[in-house]
C-alpha cells in the first residue's frame, strides 16, 4: 500500500478522537462489522474469544497475543493508531519476526481492487473502512 494512505488513514483516525475509551454509538456500529472481519480473517490465529489460542495461532513459534488486554497494557488507554498500523501492516511487530501475521491493508485492497465496480478511491475507502471496523471491534472487547 502506498505511503499517502497510510498518512490517510493516520489523519483520519487523529480526526475521530480515537483516544476516547468508550465506544460512541457509530464506533458500536463500525465495531459489529468488525467483528464479523475478525471472525472470518483473524480467529484462525488469534481465537474465537480473541485470547491468543486459535487453532492455526497455536502451530506459530511465538504465540499470537491476547486481543482482549490492549487497553490493560498500554496504561488503561486503548492503543488505536498502534493497533490500526499493527493490523494494516505497516507497523512492524517484533514478536512477529519475520511476521507470520498477514498484512491487512495489502490483502484488503487487493479484495476491493478485485471490484469491477470499484475505481482506486473507492478500494481505498472501502479498505480502510474494513481495517477502522476491525480495530473499532478489537477496541469493543477490551477487558
Amino acid at each position: 500500500m502506498a505511503y499517502g494512505f497510510v498518512r490517510m488513514a493516520g489523519a483520519l483516525l487523529l480526526s475521530l478522537g480515537v483516544s476516547t475509551p468508550a465506544l460512541a454509538e457509530s464506533e458500536v456500529i463500525w465495531a459489529q462489522l468488525g467483528a464479523e472481519l475478525y471472525e472470518r480473517r483473524c480467529s484462525v490465529c488469534h481465537g474465537t474469544e480473541a485470547i491468543g489460542d486459535g487453532m492455526v495461532g497455536t502451530l506459530f513459534r511465538i504465540k499470537p497475543p491476547n486481543l482482549t488486554t490492549l487497553t490493560r497494557d498500554n496504561g488503561g488507554v486503548f492503543p488505536f493508531l498502534e493497533v490500526f498500523q499493527a493490523v494494516d501492516g505497516h507497523r512492524k511487530i517484533a514478536a512477529h519476526g519475520e511476521s507470520e501475521m498477514p498484512i491487512w491493508g495489502d490483502l484488503l485492497m487487493d479484495e476491493a481492487f478485485l471490484r469491477e465496480d470499484f475505481n482506486a478511491d473507492d478500494a481505498r475507502y472501502a479498505t480502510l473502512g474494513r481495517l477502522l471496523s476491525l480495530v473499532y471491534f478489537l477496541q469493543s472487547i477490551q477487558q
